[in-house]
């Protein structure tokens, strides 16, 4: 059976986990434009498994020093898992819903239109007909996928994209 923990009673997520695998979901309705949570941690240069790439060379990873608790109360980030037909995305750091999200779903986006080159590629299983199969980052996404995420795209992706003569 999963286990649930509340972050708060005002707070518009909870980290849920089932035989080790987490994941965050709605603690409430979400409205579609509404900010979810703020990403925020360590800057570093360089991506790893669970960092978030938000600039062309700034990647947010939570502290290594932290309990679990601690993870799951101030880094709710952290359980946000991949879609290749996310209901969120990242707006600069702020996480925001694309459309209303439903009381106990499950808080997904696409991290090809945040991770320009990942530092753990996964083969992705969330069953939506959008699938592109190997997640790797938006650089080794095929030219006609990265023309169908750039609206969608980070504007650091966009630029690495340019850098790399991707565009």
């Amino acid at each position: 059976m999963p286990t649930t923990k509340v972050l708060s009673s005002t707070s518009p997520v909870r980290v849920e986990s089932n035989d080790g695998a987490y994941r965050l979901v709605a603690s409430r309705k979400v409205a579609a434009g509404a900010t979810i949570l703020r990403i925020d941690g360590i800057v570093q240069s360089y991506p790893s498994r669970y960092s978030v790439q938000v600039g062309p060379d700034e990647h947010i990873e939570r502290p290594s020093t932290i309990t679990a608790e601690e993870e799951e109360r101030l880094y709710q980030w952290r359980f946000l898992n991949h879609s290749c037909a996310p209901n969120a995305a990242l707006v600069g750091r702020d996480l925001r819903a694309l459309r209303p999200i439903g009381r106990g779903e499950e808080i997904t986006f696409d991290y090809l239109t945040n991770e320009f080159d990942m530092a753990s590629p996964f083969r992705c299983g969330c069953g939506s007909p959008e699938c592109v199969g190997e997640v790797r980052g938006f650089r080794h996404a095929t030219r006609s996928l990265r023309r169908m995420l750039a609206p969608r795209a980070a504007p650091h992706v966009l630029e690495l994209a340019k850098r790399h003569r991707l565009a």
